[in-house]
């Protein structure tokens, strides 16, 4: 092929390319506008990356203290934190800091109203009650709430190792009953 046969090829490839940058910026420009009044739009960026820090500790059990049903007094009562650390090490040399995303497992997990994680105890035969009214709230390291769905606070890696806490604790939704309580949550490390 001469010269000129492999540039006129490239050529086409290259414009090519652009006509089809050219038509997805024209679809995403015309999308936004044909938006009727009173709509918007959201647009989702994000980042995966290839490596990720260690988790030396991946599946924690937390045991809340056991408290009196006295002690949560009433909807909105909150009672029994208790700080968790989740560590992490071996981290990329190019992460400067990691936190968690706290996920439910799945939609009946949350309770949407309170944010908080429902008390999914299962008795089984001859066992305790699941206790009534009450729910486990997730908390960032300054005890503020952290929704499951949120990321938690961030904290730096040093030396490819950091340690985040996080707290859960009881909330109650309305006078508790006595019996267990049990939750569950999924997170992932996040590089901010």
């Amino acid at each position: 092929m001469t010269k000129i046969g492999i540039f006129m090829q490239k050529n086409k490839v290259s414009i090519s390319l652009l006509a089809l940058f050219a038509s997805s910026f024209a679809l995403s420009a015309s999308a936004a506008d044909t938006l009727n009044p009173g709509q918007g739009m959201v647009t989702f960026d994000g980042e995966l990356v290839g490596e990720t820090c260690t988790i030396e500790n991946d599946n924690l059990i937390v045991t809340l203290p056991t408290v009196s049903t006295q002690s949560m007094q009433g909807a909105g009562g909150q009672s029994g934190i208790k700080n968790f650390d989740i560590k992490v090490k071996d981290c990329p040399g190019s992460f400067k800091k990691v936190a968690a995303h706290f996920e439910p497992i799945g939609s009946s997990g949350i309770n949407y109203s309170t944010w908080n994680l429902k008390n999914d105890y299962q008795a089984t035969t001859g066992s305790k009650e699941a206790a009534a009214n009450v729910e486990v709230r997730l908390f960032n390291s300054d005890h503020t709430h952290l929704r499951p769905g949120d990321t938690g606070k961030e904290v730096d890696i040093v030396g490819g190792q950091a340690s985040m806490t996080y707290a859960g604790g009881y909330y109650a939704t309305g006078v508790t009953t006595a019996g267990k309580v049990t939750a569950h949550v999924v997170y992932t490390l996040s590089y901010p």
